[in-house]
């Protein structure tokens, strides 16, 4: 239901945009998470995430602009522990803009959701997971417009995330097992976009 919701919102925004300029492109993204789980252990996390980019207004006066990520992502721990890979997708609303000819400077929240899967597996026993997770938080981004087509965007920021795993345990006697833990974590994070645009003016 969310990921239709959050789809929902890209076509919407994709279809009322009346832009000077939109863009898709290439989008490659770093992070680290500060995670706390419902048990109370605490763990260290990084991720990594490719995918495309869609951005309704790259440039021109409006106050508001609005950019969507959809791709991959891998989150794994900085020492030993459990390995996830998934897809993700973030929605990012610029609430105050600063705009030139060339350049773009906004501000404004993002909101980021996750699917990720898990396995584990070892001599006697195996472990399948699947984690959900959704998150908010402030972000600031920077595009810069080269030439008549490209450009090139940078952002970031912070997000608080909750996430809930739900994972079903098997081994070699028969046995089979399931149950489901929360998390909640601190995520900082980098975005570069690469941008070409589909409506263009001279600068």
């Amino acid at each position: 239901m969310i990921y239709r919701y959050l789809l929902l919102l890209s076509m919407l925004a994709w279809t009322s945009s009346n832009a000077q300029a939109v863009g898709f492109g290439a989008n490659l993204g770093l992070g680290s998470e500060a995670w706390k789980h419902e048990s109370s252990t605490r763990e260290n996390r990084g991720f990594l995430s490719q995918g495309f980019v869609f951005d309704g207004y790259i440039s021109g006066e409006r106050p508001v602009n609005y950019q969507v990520i959809v791709g991959l992502e891998r989150n794994a721990p900085y020492k030993d522990g459990l390995v996830m890979s998934g897809y993700m997708m973030t929605h990012a609303v610029g609430l105050w803009t600063l705009s030139r000819n060339d350049y773009r400077l906004w501000t404004g929240l993002q909101l980021k959701a996750v699917h990720y899967n898990s396995l584990e597996d070892d001599s006697d026993n195996q472990y399948r997971g699947t984690i959900n997770g959704m998150g908010i938080g402030p972000a600031v981004g920077y595009k810069l417009n080269m030439g008549r087509l490209l450009t090139l965007g940078l952002s970031g920021g912070l997000q608080v995330m909750g996430y809930r795993s739900n994972y079903r345990a098997s081994n070699s006697e028969g046995y089979t097992g399931s149950s489901s833990t929360t998390a909640n974590a601190i995520t900082g994070y980098f975005n570069l976009s690469i941008l070409f645009r589909v409506h263009h003016h001279d600068y």
